[in-house]
């Protein structure tokens, strides 16, 4: 973790020299320039969770989610592979799978 100086610090990522209205804080402490924080970092469109990319789970339209948010939203159909929006589509679980409407009124 960087020591803050009161007038100006360094980026924990690149080294570069920082003042307080530059610097942004990791939820645990570093302090980052605007380029490297926001090539590390994402937030999740729900909950506002700080995530680092690797972690984020994008829906179909490309929207982020930290992966609680993301299963509290979507499951995916076990036929055609389709994401399912759970609080807005109609969904069918059977023996624990979920399916599409689309894929059950087919069968």
């Amino acid at each position: 973790m960087n020591e803050i100086i009161e007038h100006e610090s360094k980026c924990t990522e690149c080294g570069e020299r920082i003042t307080p209205d530059e610097w942004y804080t990791s939820d645990d402490g570093d302090l980052y320039c605007a380029g490297c924080y926001f090539e590390k970092f994402v937030s999740c469109a729900q909950c506002n969770k700080e995530l680092y990319k690797e972690e984020q789970m994008l829906n179909d339209e490309g929207t982020c989610y930290c992966e609680s948010c993301y299963y509290d939203n979507y499951t995916r159909c076990e036929d055609c592979d389709r994401e399912i929006d759970v609080n807005t589509e109609t969904y069918y679980v059977v023996k624990g799978e979920h399916y599409c409407r689309h894929c059950v009124e087919v069968k």
